[in-house]
């Protein structure tokens, strides 16, 4: 996961590509290999949301205390749309969320 091609990934687990090609095929391997990437995800989340009252209030500083009238607008859209995007991330759990629960009670 953490090599940028199979042939870099081969190289580190000091496997042939044939090798590979197996476990690829193996539906046990391709398992646990995609809850390793879900993992990873997941923790990387973790890291983002770390910092996100710091970012934002680099945003914020920005959007007022810029001297550039470039930066201040940037910053801006940046903020409008991590809040659009935040918004539409609820928005579409919730949906989904009723969604389920209606198909639950219909089963």
């Amino acid at each position: 996961m953490t090599n940028p091609t199979q042939t870099k990934a081969c190289e580190v687990a000091k496997v042939s590509r044939a090798t590979l090609r197996r476990w690829l095929a193996d539906p046990q391997f391709n398992q646990a290999l995609i809850q390793a990437e879900g993992q990873a995800l997941t923790d990387a989340t973790r890291v983002l949301m770390s910092g996100k009252d710091s970012a934002l209030g680099t945003l914020g500083k920005l959007m007022t205390n810029a001297v550039s009238e470039n930066v201040r607008r940037n910053a801006a859209n940046d903020w409008l749309s991590l809040m659009y995007k935040s918004y539409e991330l609820q928005t579409l759990e919730e949906r989904i969320r009723r969604l389920e629960e209606a198909q639950n009670e219909g089963s």
